[in-house]
């Protein structure tokens, strides 16, 4: 619990300066490998960005900085918060249908970025088991992804 507080506050006291200090840069690695310690992860990333610029990147633990992650269901929040910061600037509506930026998705047409946000689409499941799949275990593309979303049905 003192580790993910000390991380907490390191972040928090790190969110008010405008610079990135090499002592600032130094305490919150301390800050990040001891909670690693605390929690025994195998691995901790943490990026940190202001002003739309990226300020601090680094990778923790027994992996090297190369490792990827299996994504699963956490990617979903974050795309749905980058879909309506969009919606918010005005480059996108909720209501657009897919077609207007992946015209070649099986019917792209008659979806619209709502309906995908909410399963409403009527697309099928990427991985509609319950279970792990070996092909799961292999690393992708985004553009192996799409590959899947433009195939006929």
């Amino acid at each position: 619990m003192k580790a993910r507080l000390a991380l907490l506050l390191a972040f928090c006291a790190l969110a008010g300066w405008g610079q990135f200090s090499g002592e600032t840069i130094k305490q919150l690695d301390e800050k990040v490998a001891a909670a690693r310690e605390a929690f025994d992860a195998p691995s901790i990333s943490v990026a940190i960005a202001q002003a739309g610029k990226v300020v601090y990147v680094r990778a923790f633990g027994k992996a090297d900085t190369d490792s990827r992650y299996a994504v699963g269901s956490i990617s979903k929040q974050f795309t749905v918060a980058a879909l309506l910061l969009a919606q918010e600037q005005g480059k996108l509506s909720l209501d657009d249908r897919v077609a207007k930026y992946f015209p070649y998705f099986t019917r792209a047409g008659e979806v619209t970025i709502r309906q995908l946000l909410s399963h409403t689409s009527g697309f099928e499941d990427y991985a509609p088991q319950d279970y792990m799949i070996p092909e799961w275990e292999k690393a992708t593309t985004p553009e192996a992804l799409l590959k899947f979303g433009r195939r006929s049905r």
